[in-house]
């Protein structure tokens, strides 16, 4: 009775096909490269101002970070 009468086809396994975003992860690389390039101008010009924005994006990146561990960590507790 608690056998089946028919067996279940297997699901086929899903593949992740990197070829369809080589075009996105090179647009990233470039927009990425042209960033620490506008970051060596701008710390080469006022490195003080720079410094300040470089230790404040940080400080909110890095919250931003905790926060999110935190809810985490109190949604799997």
């Amino acid at each position: 009775m608690s056998e089946r009468l028919y067996t279940a086809p297997m699901p086929e396994g899903e593949y992740f096909d990197s070829r369809r975003f080589t075009g996105l992860s090179t647009l990233l690389g470039l927009i990425a490269v042209v960033s620490l390039v506008l970051c060596l101008i701008g710390a080469l010009v006022n490195p003080h101002q720079f410094s300040y924005s470089w230790l404040f994006a940080f400080v909110f990146f890095f919250t931003l970070c905790a926060g999110c561990f935190f809810w985490t960590i109190v949604h799997h507790a």
